[in-house]
């Protein structure tokens, strides 16, 4: 009696993980556990202010579009990681002030600021930090809160 061959598994075509895949592109897709259907990343309005960074005036459009496309292409949450450690610096204040509290205890050191930055045309341009997750989201947003960023 002949046996067959066994089958090979192939894991790139499995629900989960053509799921996956397409969140990590920004691709549209149903969530597996929900089913809700998550529609494709866009670009949200450029931040509204005009003062510091002017950030309208440094990066169009079509750049913002470009950066936004760039970002997705990557598609490995990873590497998706180290563009956002690479485009995040950690600043630290020049005047840093101390509490001094009723009792006479002093309250814990303030955090140090994050610097945003987006590439383009391959000049580091600094932009506040609305138009940074406008034009990766709230990707940086969920970074921050789950830790420090991957570094390679």
């Amino acid at each position: 009696m002949k046996k067959g061959k066994k089958r090979i598994r192939q894991e790139s075509e499995w629900k989960k993980n053509v799921v996956k895949k397409s969140r990590n592109s920004g691709k549209a897709y149903q969530s597996p556990k929900s089913g809700k259907i998550v529609p494709e990343r866009s670009l949200k309005p450029p931040c509204k202010y005009t003062f510091t960074f002017k950030c309208q005036i440094n990066i169009t459009e079509s750049q913002r579009q470009q950066l936004l496309a760039q970002y997705w292409a990557l598609g490995d949450i990873e590497k998706q990681w180290t563009f956002l450690a690479n485009n995040v610096e950690t600043v630290v204040p020049k005047h840093v002030y101390v509490k001094v509290d009723a009792q006479g205890c002093v309250a814990p050191n303030r955090e140090n600021n994050d610097a945003y930055f987006l590439t383009v045309s391959g000049v580091k341009t600094r932009v506040c930090r609305d138009s940074a997750h406008s034009q990766i989201e709230k990707e940086i947003k969920r970074q921050l809160r789950s830790g420090p960023m991957y570094t390679p």
